[in-house]
C-alpha cells in the first residue's frame, strides 16, 4: 500500500480517561528565591486514538501502552482501510519521549495483516513551563521500519518530521490539535520518489469528569500524478 492518494479520516466519540496533562499550581509568593517547579504529569497522556499525535509526553521514566481504532476512506472511491494501531511510549525526560508504533491489525477488502512500524523521538517544546491556556508545539522526528505485509507497506516511506501544535479553544479543556509533516514516497508505477505532506486537525472535547472525545480529519497529499 503506497500513500498516493489523499485520505480522509474521522474519529468520533473515542473517549479516554485523563488524557490531558495536569497544570502545576502557581507557587505561593515568598521572600526567598522560588525553586523551579517540578512538572505535574497526568496518569495518562494519550496520542491515541487519534490519527495524528499530541504534543504531551508521558513523563520521566514512565512507560505507557495505548491503542486506537481508525478507518480511512479514499477520495475517488476504493475500499476503506480499517486499522488497530498500538503504541509503546517511554519518557526519557521532562519534555521528551521515545515511542514504537505498529498497526497490528489492518483490514482492507480481502487483505489482512500488520503494517509498517515506526519509531519517534518527541520533543515537547516547553509544555510544562507554559502557563495554562497557551498554545504548545512539539517536534517529532519519525523513522519508518518496513515491517508491514506486502498489501500494507508504504513504498519507499522513510519517515517524516512532524510539527504538532495544540491550541486551547475553550475554558473547559477544549483543544484544537494540528499536525503537519513533510514526507516522501515512491510511485510504484515508475519507481520515482515524490514529496507529500501529512496533515491532520482534531478537536478535543470534554465529555465529563476525566473523559474526553476526539473528532479528527487527516490525510496525505498530493497525489503522485
Amino acid at each position: 500500500m503506497s500513500r498516493l492518494s489523499p485520505t480522509l479520516l474521522a474519529v468520533g466519540l473515542a473517549a479516554m480517561a485523563s488524557c490531558l496533562p495536569a497544570q502545576a499550581d502557581a507557587p505561593a509568593a515568598s521572600a526567598s528565591p522560588t525553586p523551579t517547579p517540578t512538572p505535574t504529569v497526568s496518569p495518562i497522556s494519550t496520542n491515541r486514538p487519534t490519527f495524528g499525535t499530541y504534543t504531551g509526553v508521558v513523563g520521566p521514566r514512565m512507560f505507557q501502552v495505548e491503542s486506537g481504532v481508525s478507518e480511512e476512506t479514499f477520495k475517488g472511491g476504493g475500499t476503506s482501510l480499517f486499522q488497530v494501531v498500538t503504541q509503546f511510549r517511554y519518557g526519557t525526560g521532562n519534555n521528551t519521549e521515545i515511542a514504537f508504533t505498529n498497526p497490528l491489525v489492518n483490514v482492507q477488502g480481502g487483505n489482512a495483516g500488520i503494517g509498517d512500524s515506526s519509531v519517534y523521538l518527541k520533543w515537547d517544546v516547553g509544555h510544562y513551563r507554559m502557563p495554562a491556556g497557551t498554545s504548545v508545539i512539539a517536534v517529532i522526528p519519525t523513522l519508518t521500519i518496513p515491517t508491514g505485509a506486502a498489501a500494507f507497506r508504504n513504498a519507499g516511506d522513510i519517515g517524516e518530521v512532524i510539527i504538532s501544535n495544540d491550541i486551547p479553544t475553550g475554558k473547559n479543556g477544549q483543544i484544537l490539535g494540528l499536525n503537519v509533516a513533510p514526507a516522501s514516497a515512491v510511485d510504484p508505477a515508475n519507481g520515482r520518489r515524490f514529496g507529500q505532506f501529512f496533515y491532520s486537525a482534531g478537536e478535543v472535547i470534554p465529555v465529563g469528569g476525566a473523559t474526553y472525545t476526539w473528532l479528527e480529519i487527516a490525510g496525505f497529499g498530493p497525489d503522485a500524478s
